[in-house]
């Protein structure tokens, strides 16, 4: 069977229909948003941004992707305080919906305006719960609608518009609510646009400023600016328009309302050209896209069937006229430039994301570059290397310590000697009168008193070495305190090495005792008998020989026992210097493998921190590349945009 033939309209439309598919597809194509998309998912799958920032990547992304797929054109409705921005949206509309107070703010909580079969509203509540008044049934509706649905056509709309009225403009009800949204069988609605009215620019309500920021960035593609003829773009309206719709301030058409409060027809095109002058010094932009009219004359002709009375008929019809025609304007532009206004909107939530993103890594890179730092700046030092470094110092400071031992053994030996002998000469002087007495105290006395002589030498020598013990003692302990003051060994466990200190005291008095007995005992009696045999001296002369014998041998002993003492301060200047080098040693021993695993580990982690940083800073250049790409093209596409018709004069 033949495929019927398509009807040559049909056919045209369908050209038309795919010559639109094509021009979007191409802006898609140039905006590289879909490239953009995956870059960002191969970045959050590669970067561990935490779970409050991969949660807002993916919202962002399904913006993108929900703009992308959704063919309405949102358009913000800005203006200040009694500007006749209600009063635009009721003529826009045909219908008078919105309240139109002139002495309070009248827009409170932001209002959607979109196409539905018959009037109808939602509201949004802060929870994020819908609720449609037809739609939906819900227990508080429940009563009104019972009553609605017995009420003529003319009065549920009455009703409805109360409810808009109380919903919109009452700041009690208002400030409970997220949003509204009108659904109004306008014409105007057809074409896919969506109005949004948000409260005053001007509004000296924080909830209010806050409220129209957060719609104006996060859902209004473009904006109707409106400007009343008798304030003609305040400082106040261009800080406001600076601040929250400086990306699409060029996509927006900027509607002058109450022109018929001037009523000198000649000052009209006169300050047309001042409004639009002071927007393109304003905000930068060249092409200001700016309409003027008189709503509240067209609504209360169209609507209300009544004349404005500073109006002539003459005057009436031309603002009717003027108004229809700024209408159909503002349409067509939107119209027009649907595609590059949609595509561009998610271009600047693309940008957006970038942004983001950038912030995001500059965040990890932090994460990377201070533990990396630290590692660099504070390595964990070879354990051997350390030891090697330090243990010099505490052999080093117990030398300093025990420098003084030996001129100390020094003084106490021959100061024991010089005792000894001062005792001997008392004692001969005192105590012995004759030969024999003198030959008793030589053969037994004298050994007598150099015993005791030695056992006071011994206590002092002794305390001299348990100090230098005590010292090697101390020294250890400082090098463990050392040790356990490293950050990088702190989590090791100190040895607490104490040294076996010597019996010092019979040491001494062992090494004494035998060197005493190695001398030649030059005080017996053999020397002495022949002393008295071979000189026939007097008493007196006997005694001072056998003083001078005492004293020559007794000199020698010391000698012998000073180069006795001193070789056993330096074998124990050695042990203790041994001891301090082997204990030292002992952290090497026990420690050092682990240490160096610390230290292999450390430079792993180093490395795969280095790696981490150069990924995110590559990644870093790649973002502000393509930020710098979505810049350059949203520039390139204002003076791409499909022409526009010749504004009103």
């Amino acid at each position: 069977m033949a495929t019927p033939a398509v009807p040559p309209a049909t056919a045209a439309v369908q050209r038309k229909n795919q010559r639109q598919q094509d021009q979007t597809d191409a802006l898609h194509q140039s905006a590289g948003l879909e490239e953009n998309i995956s870059f960002i998912r191969r970045l959050s799958y590669h970067h561990d941004f935490g779970h409050e920032a991969d949660r807002n990547i993916e919202a962002s992304l399904a913006a993108i992707i929900s703009r992308k797929n959704d063919p309405h054109l949102y358009l913000g409705v800005v203006g200040e305080f009694s500007s006749g921005k209600s009063t635009l949206l009721n003529a826009l509309m045909r219908d008078d919906l919105l309240r139109t107070d002139v002495l309070q703010a009248t827009t409170s909580v932001v209002t959607w305006m979109q196409y539905g079969e018959e009037i109808d509203f939602s509201v949004e509540t802060a929870n994020g719960t819908v609720q449609q008044f037809r739609k939906h049934q819900t227990p508080h509706w429940a009563p009104f609608k019972d009553f609605f649905k017995k009420l003529s056509h003319n009065t549920q709309k009455e009703f409805l518009r109360a409810f808009i009225h109380a919903a919109t403009a009452e700041e009690a009800v208002a400030s409970e609510l997220r949003s509204v949204t009108i659904y109004h069988p306008s014409e105007a609605f057809r074409r896919g646009c969506m109005l949004c009215d948000i409260p005053g620019a001007n509004s000296e309500n924080p909830r209010h400023v806050k409220v129209a920021a957060h719609a104006l960035r996060e859902r209004c593609d473009a904006a109707l600016v409106v400007i009343p003829a008798d304030i003609p773009v305040s400082e106040s309206l261009l800080r406001f328009l600076r601040e929250h719709l400086a990306e699409i301030a060029h996509r927006c058409v900027y509607v002058v309302t109450k022109l018929d409060l001037i009523r000198k027809e000649r000052e009209r095109p006169a300050l047309l050209k001042t409004i639009k002058a002071r927007l393109t010094a304003g905000l930068g932009i060249q092409d200001v896209q700016l309409v003027a009219c008189a709503p509240r004359v067209f609504l209360d002709d169209a609507i209300n069937g009544v004349k404005q009375p500073h109006v002539s008929d003459e005057q009436q019809e031309v603002f009717v006229q003027q108004f229809a025609d700024a209408q159909e304007y503002i349409w067509r532009s939107m119209e027009a430039n649907r595609e590059f206004i949609q595509v561009e909107r998610q271009s600047i939530l693309m940008s957006r994301l970038l942004a983001f993103l950038h912030q995001q890594l500059l965040d990890l890179e932090k994460t990377y570059k201070q533990p990396y730092e630290r590692l660099l700046k504070n390595p964990i030092q070879d354990l051997a290397v350390f030891v090697a470094r330090v243990r010099p110092e505490y052999v080093d400071e117990f030398l300093r310590r025990t420098s003084g031992v030996k001129p100390m053994i020094n003084k106490h030996v021959y100061a024991a000697r010089d005792l000894l002998l001062k005792h001997v000469s008392q004692v001969c002087k005192t105590k012995i009168h004759n030969s024999k007495e003198l030959k008793v105290y030589i053969n037994e006395s004298f050994h007598a008193d150099f015993k005791k002589h030695q056992e006071r030498l011994v206590a002092k020598l002794a305390p001299i070495f348990n100090e230098m013990w005590a010292d090697a003692q101390a020294l250890i302990k400082a090098f463990e305190c050392t040790f356990k003051n490293k950050k990088e060994y702190r989590r090791f466990e100190t040895l607490d090495k104490m040294i076996q200190i010597p019996d010092n005291t019979s040491g001494l008095k062992d090494l004494i005792d035998s060197t005493a007995l190695s001398c030649a005992d030059t005080t017996n009696d053999n020397w002495f008998g022949r002393l008295i045999d071979w000189l026939f001296l007097s008493f007196e002369d006997e005694k001072q020989k056998a003083l001078q014998k005492i004293n020559a041998s007794t000199s020698a002993m010391f000698d012998k026992i000073f180069e006795a003492v001193d070789t056993f301060a330096d074998q124990h200047i050695s042990a203790a210097s041994a001891s301090i080098h082997e204990t030292i040693d002992q952290y090497v021993v026990q420690y050092d493998s682990l240490v160096k695993d610390m230290i292999a580990r450390d430079e792993m982690k180093k490395a795969e921190l280095e790696r981490n940083r150069r990924q995110v800073q590559g990644d870093q250049l790649e973002l502000e590349r393509r930020q710098a790409q979505q810049e350059a093209w949203r520039q390139s596409m204002r003076a791409r945009a499909t022409p526009r018709e010749e504004q009103q004069s």
